[in-house]
């Protein structure tokens, strides 16, 4: 059921390009897109509430190796989230775009389409280089649909802050993923033990996207320049992503007393900065973010 609902995204992201002329081309895109999640809220339920695990192999992808996907109750948790949280920004920016339009309408479609759709490829890989390219793909994404008024300097210039800022984070994580590759041999991780110092370094990279101090300075640029859903589907789904990045990693990785307590600090003054600066804040999608 959710390779079924990946398709039908997929087939969203088709038809709001051949339609791309078409004056309601956001209509179809939002039918199918609503028909998809359903269909994945459904499959992650399943799982959830189960709780099995199901493990497949790929091994169709050129110059990749045979590759391993999960689908376990912490995958299913969060992909409740996006299904159930992608349609909810759909119908608001519906009503968004209307009143605000633009000449990049179908682009903008089609970069959501494709980051929510790489938000769960993300929840699924077990092979770093698989996981590497979804996470890539949600990071490129998101950034040219916070370009939708393209023609604002503020958003530019703030969009390619979040830009560089999420490359530096995925490049902690290929050194973490490289780190657990020399020590495996392998590029699946499903399994494998997670040691110092890649634990730390993939910890580190999934904060930048999760906005933990002190790698969280690009959240209140890029968020409030961004159209209003798309905002929204950033702050309340995709960093979400770096949360289930960290909650792996301190599943698979065995952790002392004092490594804990500084991880339990480092969330606690995450907390403390993200609340002060949200009761100063004005600006309502910086104050969410």
């Amino acid at each position: 059921m959710i390779a079924i609902g990946l398709a039908i995204q997929v087939m969203a992201l088709l038809l709001v390009l051949i339609l791309h002329k078409c004056k309601h081309r956001a209509l179809p895109f939002a039918i199918l897109s609503f028909a998809a999640s359903i269909i994945m809220t459904l499959g992650y339920g399943r799982y959830l509430l189960s709780g099995i695990a199901s493990t497949y192999t790929i091994s169709f992808i050129p110059l990749i190796p045979p590759s391993v996907v999960i689908l376990d109750p912490l995958a299913a948790f969060f992909g409740l989230i996006f299904a159930f949280g992608f349609p909810l920004g759909l119908l608001y920016g519906s009503y968004y775009i209307k009143a605000h339009p633009a000449e990049g309408i179908t682009a903008h479609l089609f970069w959501l389409g494709l980051m929510i759709i790489s938000m769960h490829l993300v929840l699924m890989f077990r092979n770093s280089l698989l996981f590497m390219i979804a996470w890539e793909l949600m990071s490129l994404s998101s950034f040219f649909a916070i370009l939708y008024e393209r023609d604002n300097k503020e958003t530019i210039a703030n969009a390619l802050y979040y830009f560089v800022m999420m490359h530096i984070g995925a490049a902690v994580l290929l050194a973490g993923f490289g780190m657990l590759y020399l020590r495996s041999g392998s590029f699946n991780f499903a399994n494998s033990y997670i040691y110092n110092p890649a634990k730390w370094l993939l910890l580190i990279g999934f904060a930048f996207k999760a906005g933990f101090f002190p790698f969280y300075s690009w959240l209140p640029k890029a968020h409030p320049v961004a159209p209003a859903h798309l905002s929204c589907l950033m702050s309340g789904l995709m960093i979400k992503t770096g949360i289930f990045g960290i909650i792996f990693v301190l599943l698979q990785s065995l952790w002392q007393p004092y490594e804990l307590y500084i991880l339990l600090g480092i969330a606690l003054l995450t907390a403390f900065n993200g609340v002060i600066h949200a009761m100063v804040e004005t600006n309502i999608k910086r104050s969410l973010a």
